[in-house]
């Protein structure tokens, strides 16, 4: 686990930003709401209009806080709140907990979810597969009047979960074979195309993360029968891909399994890749990022300029 002083620096920096911290005990896991409501002076507004972040495996919600803030304008156009989950054992403020099991962190992010009933889900990497799952579980579910059917729309960037065949997911099973036996030194490559900088300087968070028991139980807890495909056919919700067009660790071409998978589903899906850019989207391509997920926030057409940026995916 993290220490409890560099899980606590995390507190005063999300309260400086305007969110407040929420726990949640789900069953054997302990789950971190950070939460920031918008005021709006001139719309009534009847429901909730929430959005709920969740960031991937290992990953801390305060790296996406530059595209939050970067989509200011459009969240408070669009929502009346904005919840970031902190999962537990990961490197946010959640960090001093135990991981958990796949079983335990899917059935504590539905139920959480299930609690907050939000509009708008967005995940990365496995925040992106647990995304899915969820949407996959609430549209397989019979829709009862005046009972929250699940999101209207998800947004889901480099997610695992889909594979496309058995040769990639070999491969993918590899990379995360390797980081168990030898510790991030091999992972380490696929987290960005271009690797900022700063990132040595923070580099041991991982490196210490990689050597826990608890997280090393959690990956070896990840069954077939978490993989999330054959379930996309029962989404109910409209779908948005995002993907680094180098990713390495969640490969770009799984953006065209995700969207032949998905096109029994009750809702259109669109996919989209930002070229040069790896894994971490948010980090290694923020502006390209913020630009993208504004456009689909708002459901507008993307500009002549920033479709410069991006690709969209088509099959």
């Amino acid at each position: 686990m993290m220490s409890r002083k560099a899980c606590e620096l995390h507190k005063p920096i999300f309260e400086r930003l305007g969110y407040k911290l929420e726990i949640r005990q789900v069953g054997n896991i302990k789950i971190g709401l950070w939460r920031m409501k918008f005021v709006h002076h001139r719309v009534r507004v009847r429901h909730s209009r929430r959005l709920v972040w969740m960031a991937g495996f290992g990953d801390t919600p305060l790296s996406w806080q530059v595209v939050l803030r970067g989509l200011n304008r459009a969240l408070k156009q669009q929502f009346d709140e904005l919840v970031v989950l902190d999962l537990p054992g990961f490197n946010g403020y959640m960090g001093i907990e135990q991981c958990g099991s796949m079983d335990e962190l899917t059935a504590g992010v539905i139920q959480v979810l299930d609690e907050l009933e939000p509009r708008v889900v967005f995940g990365h990497s496995l925040g992106g597969w647990l995304t899915a799952l969820y949407a996959a579980e609430k549209g397989s579910q019979k829709r009862i009047p005046g009972k929250y059917p699940g999101p209207d729309m998800v947004i889901i960037a480099n997610p695992s979960g889909v594979f496309g065949n058995k040769r990639l997911k070999r491969q993918w099973i590899k990379r995360f074979e390797a980081a168990m036996a030898v510790g991030f030194t091999k992972f380490r490559k696929h987290i960005f195309a271009n690797e900022p900088i700063w990132f040595p300087l923070i580099a041991w968070q991982f490196d210490h993360f990689f050597t826990r028991k608890d997280v090393l139980a959690f990956m070896k807890s990840v069954r077939e029968d978490h993989v999330v495909e054959s379930r996309l056919k029962h989404f109910h919700c409209k779908t948005w891909l995002l993907w680094g067009e180098a990713d390495t660790l969640s490969p770009s071409v799984w953006v065209s399994y995700w969207l032949k998978a998905l096109k029994d589903s009750k809702l259109p899906a669109q996919g989209f890749v930002i070229p040069k850019v790896g894994h971490s989207i948010h980090l290694e391509s923020p502006v390209q990022t913020i630009s993208l997920l504004s456009s689909i926030l708002r459901q507008q057409e993307p500009t002549a300029l920033s479709r410069r940026w991006w690709k969209e995916v088509t099959v």
